[in-house]
């Protein structure tokens, strides 16, 4: 995780803890909480490009081929970079750039019920899997690495995910064993 995922994880440990449940941005208007998006949009896409051009292998990936995935991915970055966020009380943690808490009331305004309750889903099957931080940081190339129609060469970035496969493979069965690696991997190929 990112250091600002950590301070952010901290920051909604000690809010739980101390039962503090009035969030910044919990009395705004409508008009108010959608000044902040747009920030909040450039900044998480900014950051998904910046963490997918520097992940190893994609300077060997045409331009158009990580044009597509950065535009089709940046969403499933997001979601596997602020899983810890959606907890299981409920609730959202994740801060705009700006001090808006993105609470699930202000989430189920922009995305909608039903889409916050399936990321809500994905956030608690993913932290089930109790992935390690060297496991965890496999997990993401993998998931940009995904080849379908909006890849025009899918050669180099199938390559790609092959080798992050592996490299996850091998990172779960040293940690826990071959029997329980193979398990978790399986699960992992189930949830991203």
């Amino acid at each position: 995780h990112s250091r600002r995922v950590k301070q952010l994880e901290t920051r909604m440990h000690q809010m739980i803890f101390n039962g503090i449940n009035e969030y910044p941005g919990d009395n705004a208007t409508a008009a108010q909480f959608f000044a902040t998006v747009p920030r909040t949009l450039e900044v998480t896409v900014r950051s998904s490009v910046f963490y997918i051009q520097e992940l190893s292998g994609m300077v060997n990936i045409g331009s158009s081929n990580l044009h597509n995935m950065i535009l089709h991915r940046s969403f499933d970055w997001y979601m596997l970079k602020y899983a810890s966020l959606l907890h299981d009380n409920g609730e959202c943690y994740i801060l705009s750039p700006d001090g808006f808490q993105y609470t699930r009331r202000w989430m189920n305004t922009l995305y909608g019920v039903e889409m916050v309750d399936a990321m809500f889903k994905f956030s608690q099957c993913f932290r089930n899997l109790n992935l390690t931080e060297s496991e965890y940081c496999l997990i993401i190339p993998l998931q940009m690495c995904y080849t379908d129609s909006t890849m025009k060469d899918q050669d180099i970035p199938r390559m790609l995910r092959a080798c992050y496969l592996y490299a996850l493979y091998q990172e779960l069965c040293n940690n826990r064993g071959e029997h329980e690696g193979k398990a978790i991997c399986s699960k992992v190929l189930q949830v991203c």
